[in-house]
């Protein structure tokens, strides 16, 4: 191993930054990610990520290497079609972050970081976005990225006995609180308000779901696009993730979309967009009666931004606040100095896993 304690100045003067595509590059960015992360991805996966939508710019992969030509840590800003209202923009997504386990904490992450920063600010690029680990999330925080929001897990518990059992034991008190607890949590739910939707479970996004994004209000929001072609890209073709689809009508017309699956104990959502502010309540208190009905799940959780449209309306139905101490942060001065009023609407699925 190195003597960073003497070599440290040497190794980030001397290290080399640069930039190619990802194309030509496919098997180097699997390898050097690989060997730095505990989950292990295929080139399937890679590929998938970096090159299955086809309307925005080629990935870029910044990488560093030692004077030997070696590389030891790398970075990928990967392509998105993000919405400004009316006005589509293209942001990056920053992320596969890797420096080799014997090179790091020796500041090579943070010229890193002011490299991708200035070809952000002297390129084309107009903004990037990341959800950091805990772990790099100050070196952002300290090197610009100052648009940034808490990441919030909204959680209903679905089966609240479930947790009393997990902390009582199955002695006979717990058996007793656990039978009172559910017909409770059902009538719970008798008191928020919806209304009577037709539903359809779809494997696959139609030209639906194009009318229904064309026609939802982007008024002061920032968000990434969602059209039919995104939708399938990012779920029916996602290679290790198997989604399910609601898609909510009302007397026939689209008024929101569910995507979702089932981990652990847990139903988790990936995305959840309504027509109008006004149906986030009865359409999540909807799709909630009908877990509490197959009792297939123990809770939902469903994680947004802080300052997202749809917290609020969330907790209305009963769903609670989790600290996730993860974050989202954005960075592109010459795009988003004149659109600081708008408000971000990032969810699990604007994360590419």
């Amino acid at each position: 191993m190195p003597d960073m304690s003497d070599n440290t100045n040497t190794l980030i003067d001397n290290l080399n930054l640069t930039v190619t595509p990802y194309r030509g590059h496919e098997e180097e960015v699997l390898f050097l990610r690989n060997r730095n992360r505990q989950l292990k991805q295929t080139r399937q996966y890679l590929d998938w990520r970096y090159l299955g939508t086809n309307y925005v710019r080629e990935p870029l992969i910044f990488w560093a290497s030692l004077a030997d030509g070696n590389r030891i840590g790398m970075a990928a800003l990967i392509f998105r079609r993000f919405w400004i209202d009316s006005q589509i923009r293209d942001f990056a997504v920053l992320g596969d972050i890797s420096v080799d386990k014997e090179f790091r904490r020796c500041g090579i992450w943070s010229k890193m970081l002011r490299f991708i920063n200035s070809c952000i600010e002297n390129g084309t690029i107009e903004c990037s976005f990341v959800m950091p680990t805990p772990q790099i999330y100050k070196s952002f925080s300290q090197s610009g990225w100052n648009i940034k929001e808490d990441l919030i897990s909204h959680v209903y518990i679905l089966d609240p006995g479930y947790y009393v059992r997990k902390m009582l034991g199955n002695g006979l008190l717990a058996r007793f609180l656990s039978n009172l607890l559910h017909p409770l949590t059902v009538l719970q739910q008798l008191f928020h308000r919806t209304r009577n939707f037709s539903i359809q479970h779809v494997c696959s996004f139609d030209a639906s779901f194009d009318l229904f994004w064309e026609n939802m209000s982007k008024d002061n929001l920032i968000l990434m696009e969602r059209t039919s072609d995104y939708l399938n890209w990012r779920y029916p073709k996602h290679p290790e993730i198997e989604f399910n689809c609601i898609k909510f009508l009302d007397k026939g017309k689209m008024i929101a979309y569910i995507v979702y699956n089932f981990e652990s104990d847990g139903c988790v959502i990936y995305d959840l967009l309504v027509d109008h502010l006004e149906n986030v309540n009865p359409v999540s208190t909807f799709f909630i009666r009908s877990l509490l009905m197959k009792k297939k799940a123990k809770f939902v959780r469903i994680t947004l931004n802080g300052k997202h449209p749809y917290s609020n309306h969330l907790r209305k139905s009963g769903f609670f606040n989790r600290i996730t101490h993860e974050h989202f942060l954005a960075y592109g001065p010459s795009c988003l100095s004149s659109h600081e009023k708008k408000q971000w609407f990032i969810t699990a699925g604007d994360k590419d896993v």
